[in-house]
């Protein structure tokens, strides 16, 4: 049952759909279809920690790169780490040369790569109003069966954090992998920075 507790970014649960085609069905005015932007993710065979969101808003360049409140890079990779992220990210927004940003966004992920962090989102589509950028107007979705086979089939240990209990209670359904740990960590609505630093200090003093 529904728990609104449970999804509290979310009016109601999102109904779950096997595939795009399922999708286009429930489509109605004033509602989109979004995809995610896992192509861009560093996620890779070397990967210890990989933060699972449920979508990505289509004009942002690259992940949680429009979380003005929570300032994840600023305040949690760049405080735990001694990295520069903030800054990277900052300059790949500032500038306007088409090249020039896709230079500074490879740059950027394979800074991510270097540290072994990887963004996701584990939703492959998602149907949702127009304009809107939150968890709670997401009507349905597809789950990106792709991600988790990834994760299911990664050789290494490797921290999954998901920042919802939807994306939490998908993970623990889908998820085998006995070397991933699943660990909730709420990203907004009362997230703590501290929480977060203590998970990005998590291995950090690798190598360089």
């Amino acid at each position: 049952m529904y728990n609104k507790g449970k999804y509290r970014n979310m009016s109601k649960k999102p109904i779950c759909v096997k595939d795009l085609n399922e999708l286009l069905k429930l489509k109605k005015d004033g509602f989109e279809i979004y995809q995610n932007k896992n192509y861009l993710s560093s996620l890779n065979e070397n990967t210890e920690i990989i933060v699972v969101g449920t979508f990505i808003p289509q004009n942002i360049d690259y992940f949680y790169f429009g979380d003005k409140g929570r300032k994840l890079y600023q305040n949690v990779i760049d405080a735990s780490r001694e990295t520069n992220f903030d800054e990277e990210k900052e300059a790949i927004k500032r500038e306007t040369n088409a090249n020039k940003k896709q230079q500074l966004l490879i740059k950027f992920i394979d800074h991510l790569a270097k540290e072994k962090i990887a963004f996701c989102d584990l939703f492959k589509d998602t149907l949702q109003k127009v304009g809107e950028v939150t968890d709670g107007t997401i009507v349905a979705y597809t789950i990106d069966n792709d991600f988790i086979s990834k994760i299911n089939n990664h050789k290494s240990s490797i921290l999954v954090v998901p920042g919802s209990r939807l994306a939490e209670e998908i993970l623990r359904t889908n998820v085998t992998n006995k070397k991933a740990q699943i660990k909730y960590c709420q990203m907004f609505n009362g997230g703590k920075n501290d929480d977060w630093i203590e998970i990005f200090s998590i291995n950090k003093n690798i190598q360089k």
